[in-house]
């Protein structure tokens, strides 16, 4: 009977449904995989989070919700495109491997995966299958039910699947406009739309909303972007998705119903339908990436002077920054398009009583890693994605922002009597409090 069960279990097919977020940049992906995650009442859960460079921003936020919340067997997996090509090899690899060993652990009920937004759905989608396919996991990073990194004992023997159970569309409205439209808001009728609904859509990201099965439009009418700027965003969505589920928030928050999608996926019609012409295929518009780093502080009136000024082929900039005059606030950027937020993301740990700090673990490590003296973690850690054209011109302009030789001599005292133009990135942490 024994040997019978277990040539039974051996022909038992597992799955690990894909749940696909994609969004342009700035959409809000991260914030929406944070509240998945809130909302998910299942057992573990796969993340996988593709980023440019090694901004840690995004998954700092992602696994600050996994603690918070208490989800201790979810993995989060952070794979760098521009950095796996660094280093020798492609995100292909990585991310197949990462598939391939959280399918095989047996400890994931299901895997999340936030895509880039110069990758196409259905592809990483068919890369994910073909990872589930191969017989077993890869010994070297085989992966335990609490995401530690060591050797799992849960795997089991048989095949594994990983069908596309949703593909979540994410679009901010007014950068849907600005960064893939390229109509001003305020020019954008109904009537606009519907007489000339493929004239401000890149075929590239019109490719990837025709297999969104869930349409996330984050939209908070305004003075600039009023109620009928978002009606006409939603119509001009229907227009190319008609299929899909249109969702239209002022807010990042959704009841658990509202993830739910019970049809067939659009991405999973696109994978039956066979590999497509890859000569046929859009090609993303070109972009470069680059991550500033630094131990120097922003002057922020230099700084401010690069906020404030007009970046035309800038496509996004993200992550935290140090200022000279606000020394213990980690302050965090995103820059997508018209969407700017600037805003407080905690307090750098040099800045906290060590009694405070965790013992031990990875976020102990994370601590050490990155520590310096005589500033501790402080650092500036921005992402900027743009045409290959502004690179010098704006990485200079950052670089330049930072504390001279002379300014940094005068001590943490004397910057904080620096001018200061930026707004308080405090007063709205301590309303939600």
């Amino acid at each position: 009977m024994g040997a019978k069960w277990r040539a039974m279990s051996r022909d038992v097919t597992r799955l690990l449904p894909l749940m696909l977020v994609s969004g342009h940049f700035g959409a809000g992906k991260s914030v929406f995989v944070q509240h998945y995650m809130g909302e998910y009442r299942g057992g573990g859960l796969a993340v996988v989070v593709f980023s440019r460079t090694r901004s840690p921003l995004d998954l700092t936020l992602i696994r600050g919700t996994m603690r918070s919340i208490g989800r201790k067997r979810d993995l989060v997996v952070d794979i760098q495109i521009d950095g796996a090509r660094e280093e020798g090899r492609d995100w292909q690899t990585t991310f197949a491997r990462a598939v391939r060993d959280a399918a095989h652990s047996g400890a994931f009920d299901r895997m999340v995966v936030e895509l880039d937004p110069s990758q196409d759905p259905v592809e990483v989608a068919r890369l994910a299958q073909a990872a589930c396919a191969e017989a077993s996991p890869s010994p070297a990073i085989a992966i335990a039910a609490n995401g530690n990194g060591s050797a799992s004992s849960s795997a089991t023997a048989g095949a594994v699947s990983a069908p596309v159970a949703c593909h979540y569309r994410i679009i901010d409205a007014p950068a849907f406009f600005f960064e893939v439209a390229r109509v001003d808001p305020a020019a954008l009728t109904t009537e606009v739309v519907a007489r000339r609904p493929w004239l401000a859509f890149t075929e590239f990201q019109s490719q990837a909303l025709r297999t969104a099965d869930v349409v996330v439009l984050r939209a908070t009418p305004d003075e600039q972007f009023t109620q009928q700027h978002v009606a006409a965003c939603e119509q001009f969505i229907r227009l190319m998705q008609p299929a899909a589920h249109v969702l239209v928030r002022q807010s990042d928050s959704l009841a658990w119903e509202e993830f739910a999608f019970a049809g067939t996926s659009a991405v999973a019609t696109a994978l039956a339908a066979g590999p497509r012409d890859a000569a046929a295929h859009p090609a993303f518009p070109a972009t470069e990436s680059w991550l500033l780093t630094g131990r120097r502080p922003f002057h922020p009136e230099r700084l401010a002077d690069v906020l404030f000024a007009e970046w035309p082929e800038l496509v996004r900039m993200k992550g935290m920054y140090w200022l000279a005059t606000r020394p213990n606030i980690v302050a965090a950027l995103s820059w997508a398009g018209p969407s700017f937020w600037s805003g407080m993301a905690g307090h750098w740990w040099s800045a906290i009583e060590l009694k405070h700090w965790p013992i031990e673990g990875d976020e102990r490590r994370r601590i050490d890693d990155v520590w310096e003296e005589p500033y501790g973690d402080r650092r500036q850690e921005l992402v900027v994605v743009g045409a290959p054209r502004i690179s010098g011109a704006l990485m200079l302009a950052l670089r330049n922002a930072m504390l001279t030789d002379e300014e940094m001599e005068l001590g943490p005292d004397a910057w904080l009597q620096f001018p200061d133009p930026l707004p308080d990135i405090t007063a709205e942490m301590d309303e939600e409090a």
